[in-house]
């Protein structure tokens, strides 16, 4: 997380009883400036995250997605 601030308020979020999907979208959030949604909020057995994209421009969704993947490869390395 390049911002200073931003790492300090994720781990402000974080707790070491929160479920992995939370702590990820917290994470993204902190890292890439996208927000989604823990599929642990939905009560779910999976452990994952949601996303509504509203955005009809294609280079947006794919720079979108791509930060994305990036969290996701940077979170499990």
């Amino acid at each position: 997380i390049e911002d200073p601030k931003s790492e300090e308020l994720l781990n402000s979020w974080i707790t070491d009883d929160m479920d992995h999907d939370k702590r990820f979208v917290y994470y993204l959030l902190a890292s890439k400036g996208v927000c989604v949604v823990p599929l642990s909020s939905f009560h779910s057995e999976l452990e994952g995250f949601r996303v509504t994209l509203l955005e009809e421009n294609e280079m947006l969704l794919e720079q979108t997605f791509t930060k994305i993947k990036e969290a996701v490869l940077e979170y499990c390395d």
